[in-house]
């Protein structure tokens, strides 16, 4: 019988009940407070979906920053490498350069040492000559300048 206050179908024959008035208002009592529910739940669904629409925006910018870094940080990691090599290359042709600066430099030391040994090993006329001193016809000593024997030494490397 309550469903047919409700508004439940009508058997056949039967005529339709009046429905009272306080079942109504009461019925519109609940779909009032089912509408303000369901907009408050549409406004907290909203309100949510703005804020993770803002939150995702600003993600994107994060990301695409981040991104613009590694891009910047990799061009800087290719460039460091290949600075790298470069030196690295160029370390090896210093290390040669060095070496070979080196066998020179023993070289040249062995042959001055050659030709120290051979001044050494000279008659006594040329060790006179190299002397700061010498003496004369009469046996008397005689002091040379300095650029004398520069002057000497030189005419000697030049005949050599």
């Amino acid at each position: 019988m309550e469903e047919q206050k409700r508004g439940a179908a009508p058997v056949e024959g039967e005529e339709m009940p009046e429905p009272r008035v306080d079942a109504l208002v009461d019925e519109l009592k609940k779909l009032q407070l089912g509408r303000t529910m369901i907009e408050d739940k549409i406004n907290s669904v909203k309100s949510l979906y703005d804020s993770l629409t803002r939150q995702h925006d600003a993600l994107q910018i994060k990301a695409s920053q981040l991104d613009e870094i590694y891009n910047l940080k990799q061009e800087m990691c290719h460039k460091l490498n290949f600075q790298c090599k470069e030196f690295e290359q160029e370390s090896i042709k210093l290390v040669e350069e060095n070496r070979r600066v080196m066998e020179l430099l023993r070289q040249y030391r062995c042959e001055i040492q050659e030709v120290k040994l051979k001044h050494r090993k000279q008659s006594p006329w040329m060790r006179a000559r190299w002397s700061s001193t010498t003496r004369n016809s009469r046996g008397a000593v005689i002091r040379r300048s300095e650029e004398t024997r520069r002057k000497q030494r030189w005419q000697f490397s030049v005949l050599q």
